[in-house]
């Protein structure tokens, strides 16, 4: 029997935080960024159960299969097996690491959403294959919630482990480079990736930081 290969974990995620206002012009950027290189894309929706996902999510797939690039959904396992998605992001309130890793095999992807270091150093000694470590930079979506950790503490993370640490919020092509030079394994956006509708040019600029900082490997997290 074949052993399967496990995915990769990627290092540019791409993340829609609000798919209940996917628009025409915003599927156009989602084509745009994954015909650009985008190696992953992450459905994230707080609100709504799976009914409400489940053609987002459908969708999604059918797009990510094409470009050869991953889908992950945030928090939402049933409809992750349900779609064929390449793995689960989950958080404090849902890290079952072991149903989690049953329900999903040995080859897919569990990401934990992580705000200090002993927090993601327990994920990953858990089984998380990833942690998401935020916010580094200041962003709206943490503004009044969580300080800025900025680029010490996660030097300090990445230092500590060697699994991959994914460095997320107010990150996008001007500090980037930044965050990999403090040992991420590489980064998730969400205005980032998809805050300008530039016909995937911002996706190509964010490629090439990875490429120069040897991430060109990694880009293809299929192998």
């Amino acid at each position: 029997m074949t052993t399967p290969t496990k995915i990769s974990v990627p290092p540019l995620i791409g993340i829609l935080d609000s798919p209940d206002n996917m628009d025409a012009g915003m599927w156009r950027q989602v084509e745009q960024a994954l015909s650009a290189g985008l190696p992953a894309l992450m459905l994230r929706q707080r609100q709504g159960g799976n009914d409400a996902l489940r053609p987002l999510a459908t969708r999604l797939r059918a797009m990510t299969a094409e470009a050869s690039a991953l889908l992950l959904l945030n928090r939402q396992l049933d409809l992750a097996l349900e779609c064929g998605a390449d793995g689960v992001h989950t958080g404090e309130d849902e890290a079952n690491f072991a149903q989690l890793r049953a329900a999903l095999g040995p080859e897919r992807l569990i990401g934990y959403s992580a705000h200090g270091k002993a927090e993601a150093l327990a994920a990953l000694a858990k089984g998380a294959d990833y942690v998401t470590y935020s916010p580094i930079f200041d962003t709206p979506s943490k503004r009044g919630l969580l300080a800025p950790l900025g680029l010490e503490p996660l030097r300090d993370l990445c230092v500590a482990t060697n699994k991959p640490v994914i460095a997320l919020g107010g990150i996008d092509e001007s500090n980037l480079a930044d965050v990999l030079e403090a040992g991420a394994h590489g980064a998730a956006m969400i205005r980032g990736v998809f805050g300008s509708r530039d016909d995937g040019g911002t996706v190509t600029r964010l490629m090439a930081i990875l490429a120069r900082r040897g991430k060109k490997a990694e880009l293809s997290p299929r192998g």
